[in-house]
């Protein structure tokens, strides 16, 4: 389906439609390789927190497109994204990635939002698949080891832009499995909008704006009026979904790691297309 790609959210005519390319399949193997290893050292190093909540937990693990990560994983007060990229070894057993615009716009989303950016790379040598370090994940700056136990600590850390609005889509696509409804695609990118398309009760495809706010905050104001006719072609809907933190142990801020209260009413016809 169509998603807007706003470079700069203030400005709404500058937006862009993105194809959704179709992966690899030898890139899907080695996602699926790299989030098998990631999962197995979780098994390894799990038990070493206070409380269950903080210790390694998966965030994303759908791949989505356009995006900016291949997956995503915390523990204790770190968010870690991960590209995974094919790579080879130079003189002096430097790793050279290939992508580099992929790489920075990893470093400038993980910068935004307080996520602690990783390469996965992929290196085989003598037909055999080489491994950086216990987890194999890479400073794509530093290009020094990412250590997820070393990286992170018990100071509580407020949750970012990326994490509310991952969290409100999930919200909003329970929602659309309860009713029935044929989740098309969905993107958590941030920046895109529409975030989710899906099939309505007549199976027309429809997209929904998600726009998640902290109490106290009010809601946010939306039109759809700067979106291309190939969006508004199709019905639209907004949902909005409140979040809350604790109050009696954060004075209302969202800690990452932690639950919160929100509030979500269902979704709000907000469009009439013509399809």
């Amino acid at each position: 389906m169509l998603n807007i790609f706003r470079k700069n959210k203030n400005k709404a005519s500058n937006e862009n439609i993105i194809d959704r390319p179709n992966p690899t399949r030898e890139f899907l193997m080695n996602r699926h390789q790299a989030m098998v290893h990631v999962n197995n050292n979780f098994k390894k190093f799990t038990g070493r927190v206070r409380y269950e909540y903080e210790d390694f937990r998966w965030i994303k693990t759908e791949l989505t497109s356009p995006g900016f990560e291949d997956f995503t994983f915390g523990y204790r007060n770190r968010i870690f994204s991960a590209l995974v990229e094919k790579a080879e070894t130079t003189q002096g057993n430097q790793v050279r990635f290939g992508n580099r615009e992929r790489v920075e716009r990893l470093l400038a989303v993980c910068e935004e939002n307080n996520l602690t950016p990783c390469i996965y790379p992929v290196i085989e040598k003598d037909n055999r698949r080489v491994y950086l370090g216990t987890w194999n994940l890479i400073d794509p700056v530093t290009g020094k080891f990412v250590d997820p136990i070393d990286e992170s600590s018990d100071e509580p850390v407020e949750i970012s832009d990326w994490e509310l609005n991952n969290w409100a889509i999930q919200i909003v696509m329970n929602h659309l499995h309860e009713q029935g409804m044929e989740i098309l695609s969905y993107c958590d990118a941030p920046g895109i909008e529409p975030q989710i398309w899906f099939k309505d009760g007549n199976g027309r495809p429809c997209w929904i704006e998600v726009l998640p706010t902290r109490y106290p905050e009010k809601k946010p104001g939306f039109s759809a009026d700067s979106f291309p006719p190939n969006v508004l072609s199709h019905d639209g809907y907004v949902a909005y979904v409140d979040f809350a933190g604790d109050e009696a142990h954060t004075s209302g801020t969202i800690i990452r790691g932690r639950g919160a209260d929100f509030e979500f009413n269902g979704i709000e016809k907000v469009h009439t297309g013509d399809v």
